[in-house]
């Protein structure tokens, strides 16, 4: 994949204390494989998120009130205009180098590579604590038993999609927040796309924004969304 053009997509939040040192690492990768863009999306963000991220001069897109995560991936995805098209959280609880792991699977055919924490512990430097992990399993389970999708860890921020992939994923895409993860990955099911899991090196963030206990109300609430949307016929 030496040459291909590489959007990096990097929704972003309160995020001033991470986003100039992920913007210089994400540049620095894709200049080395030949080109492409860092686009960060300022999610509402009341910070200094948006001013950093022009100093590191990405290609910055940015908007008020706060949409959610879900919402500024898919604006990203719109947006972007690379060939292959990744997004990664502005902490780099993935680093971009992983990508090396990913991009070799568009080559051979696959057209959503999903990054993940949990198809190799070893992968996993840094945990979450034992309550998050407790909800994340609970949701998975609720996750493959509704939604019956091929991927054992839908929420790792570290996706990728081929240019085309993005173009059916984002028309039909409605989840603001959370649970877009599996919303996209539900929609690619239903349109026949290849989806490949690949573990990634992965450091949970001391610093993140989420609630646990809220957050992991409001995705089983989307959860919900997306299994009616499906029995519904929403993502034809």
């Amino acid at each position: 994949m030496e040459g291909m053009a590489i959007s990096v997509v990097i929704p972003a939040y309160k995020e001033e204390k991470n986003i100039q040192r992920t913007i210089a690492r994400v540049r620095d990768y894709i200049q080395k494989r030949g080109g492409g863009e860092v686009l960060v999306v300022v999610d509402g963000s009341p910070d200094r998120t948006e001013e950093l991220s022009r100093r590191a001069e990405a290609r910055v897109i940015s908007y008020f009130p706060n949409r959610g995560k879900g919402y500024a991936v898919r604006r990203g995805l719109a947006e972007a205009v690379g060939e292959a098209i990744l997004f990664m959280d502005a902490d780099s609880s993935t680093d971009i180098a992983e990508l090396d792991r990913l991009l070799p699977y568009l080559e051979i055919g696959c057209d959503v590579v999903v990054g993940s924490r949990f198809l190799d512990p070893e992968t996993i430097k840094r945990k979450q604590t034992p309550w998050r992990r407790l909800l994340g399993r609970a949701g998975r389970l609720l996750c493959m038993t509704l939604l019956r999708l091929p991927v054992v860890d839908t929420q790792c921020g570290f996706k990728l999609f081929t240019r085309r992939a993005a173009k059916i994923l984002v028309p039909r895409m409605t989840i603001d927040r959370w649970g877009f993860d599996m919303e996209l990955l539900t929609i690619a099911r239903i349109h026949g796309l290849r989806i490949q899991e690949v573990p990634v090196l992965w450091y949970d963030s001391q610093h993140s924004a989420v609630n646990p206990l809220r957050d992991a109300i409001a995705t089983l609430v989307e959860l919900l969304t997306i299994f009616i949307h499906r029995l519904r016929g929403h993502y034809r």
